[in-house]
């Protein structure tokens, strides 16, 4: 027991997340991992576009920092029900599959959301996870992330 409670409780959210996703992959096929891992770096792609949109960027100023990340959360929700409906549910290969999907999807949210600073509002990683997903690394983690989850696909 001793050794749990010596587990930072970032790596227990990693772990957190991988198991949600397996959990839904089992479940539902790899899908909606699939659409989750594109919405995440979709989303911080349009968030800059969406602050200086016209009524958004003009109410942004008065609502605060917590606007931001509601924002960001907004579009990851819409990108995330658009990449559904665009993208085939494909059933699960089995534990391998499942667990490789996990990670994969899970790597992709971790770059997104440690190098987008709107959403550090929610949580902020420790040193010890950000460091594993900053800039000398996000370039591998995405090119593996996405060339595992094109390759599970069948």
């Amino acid at each position: 027991m001793g050794w749990f409670l010596s587990i930072p409780f970032d790596w227990m959210l990693v772990a957190g997340c991988v198991a949600l996703l397996a959990v839904s992959t089992l479940h539902g096929g790899s899908g909606r991992a699939l659409a989750l891992a594109l919405a995440f770096p979709i989303a911080s792609f349009l968030f800059p576009l969406a602050t200086n949109a016209w009524l958004i960027g003009t109410l942004l100023p008065s609502l605060g920092n917590a606007s931001e990340t509601v924002i960001f959360a907004g579009l990851v929700f819409v990108v995330y029900f658009a990449c559904v409906r665009f993208t085939e549910t494909y059933d699960s290969g089995g534990i391998m599959h499942t667990a490789l999907v996990s990670v994969a999807a899970t790597s992709v949210i971790l770059v997104v959301w440690t190098n987008t600073p709107v959403v550090w509002n929610v949580w902020q990683f420790q040193e010890s996870v950000s460091v594993m997903f900053a800039d000398p690394y996000r370039f591998w983690w995405l090119i593996g992330a996405f060339g595992a989850l094109a390759i599970l696909r069948r």
